[in-house]
């Protein structure tokens, strides 16, 4: 371990420099509250941790099962979205990169080329998208003043003065009938340090008032998580952040909270049918990690918690079905049924096996929501797998 410790530390000192001006920049959908009108229905994508596995000796660092290829998968099945006027714009939810180097983001600028409207020119003329970037661990990584970000989304969050980056943000989408206000938080307290006071004094001026009619929330670290090794409501800071803005606003505004440090997609369903749905979209391409299918999450002070049970039950019937193809041991199907060997444990889907990759398409109609997951296969493929719709009359109808 001593070893290792030391060829990493050699490797960060030498490889970690950040050049802002070698580094591409990308359009942002909008600056700090400004408004993004529309005649119809706004189509977004929401993902993150969206980039290949670390090289050696990174790797080392990452935990998970690493597939090389997945996010080129992914930027491909969204390129074709794009040009069949599915996507509007595209929110990214940190861990772009896994430090900020200039080669990791120049390596996000050459994947995301035919994607993101930006100074990289794409492989052929094409129409491109805006982007939403949220902060993740990896922005912060051995460049704390966020040049690399700065450099990759001129303009990115609120202004705090000269010089400075904020990592939060509030753009609204006017609809016909409706406003959809889109709210970026960063949720690493630790990291953040004095500016996580700035944060939260900054939330309620974002919130405030009847002048949106429904709320999305976009940070990296989840309040719930059943992933493999993952922290629910790290340090105490995404409940902190939810509940400033809760107290802030008006009620039943918050329709989703989209949140990816777990590398996987999870999806629960808080304060029933016309509460909050809690999104996991960490799938990305990082290296993928094991997803229990029930448990608890004490740091957000639930005893018990599970997937929500439409999407539960379509990854246990994808699961039998590859199995039985051949495609995963009956082992891994025991571990996902907690049957066999597994009987009386936890049950959870096995990442080496069934890596729940993939993004969330998000639909806002009027004062409707629809929310869908295209999933990754194994042929390098997206399907459409799960959606889910929100509507004042009705709430939530999963499926």
């Amino acid at each position: 371990m001593k070893a290792m410790a030391a060829v990493l530390a050699v490797f960060l000192a030498t490889g970690c420099g950040v050049d802002p001006a070698r580094i591409g920049s990308h359009e942002l959908l909008a600056d700090d509250g400004q408004d993004v009108r529309s005649d119809g229905t706004v189509e977004l994508a929401v993902l993150g941790n969206f980039r290949e596995p670390a090289g050696f000796p990174m790797s080392l660092l990452e935990p998970g099962v690493a597939r090389r290829g997945v996010a080129e998968d992914l930027a491909r099945d969204l390129v074709e979205q794009v040009e069949f006027q599915h996507l509007s714009f595209v929110v990214l939810l940190g861990d772009q990169v896994r430090a900020s180097r200039t080669s990791a983001w120049r390596g996000f600028d050459r994947r995301l080329r035919n994607l993101l409207e930006g100074q990289a020119f794409p492989d052929s003329p094409r129409h491109r998208v805006p982007v939403l970037p949220v902060a993740g661990d990896g922005e912060f990584r051995n460049d704390r003043y966020l040049r690399g970000m700065n450099a990759a989304f001129p303009g990115v969050g609120a202004d705090i003065g000269p010089n400075r980056v904020a990592t939060w943000s509030a753009v609204d989408i006017e609809l016909p009938g409706a406003c959809w206000r889109l709210l970026v938080l960063y949720s690493n307290k630790a990291t953040l340090g004095p500016r996580w006071q700035e944060q939260l004094q900054w939330i309620p001026g974002a919130v405030e008032g009847r002048d949106f009619d429904n709320l999305l929330v976009f940070m990296h670290h989840p309040l719930v998580t059943l992933a493999e090794d993952q922290e629910s409501n790290l340090d105490g800071a995404p409940a902190e952040l939810l509940e400033a803005v809760e107290e802030s606003m008006g009620l039943n505004k918050l329709r989703v909270v989209f949140s990816s440090d777990s590398s996987t997609n999870e999806v629960y369903l808080l304060g029933g049918r016309f509460g909050t749905m809690h999104v996991g979209a960490g799938g990305g391409g990082a290296p993928a990690v094991d997803l229990s299918r029930w448990g608890s999450a004490p740091g957000a002070g639930l005893d018990a918690i599970a997937l929500e049970p439409m999407f539960d039950m379509a990854l246990v019937n994808l699961f039998k079905e590859r199995t039985m193809q051949g495609a995963a041991p009956d082992a891994a199907l025991d571990a996902a049924l907690a049957a066999g060997s597994y009987k009386g444990f936890t049950a959870f889907f096995d990442a080496r096996h069934f890596p729940v990759y993939g993004y969330w398409e998000v639909g806002l109609d009027g004062m409707n929501l629809s929310l869908r997951f295209r999933l990754w296969q194994p042929d390098g493929t997206l399907r459409d797998f799960y959606q889910a719709d929100y509507s004042p009359e009705g709430g939530w109808q999963t499926g």
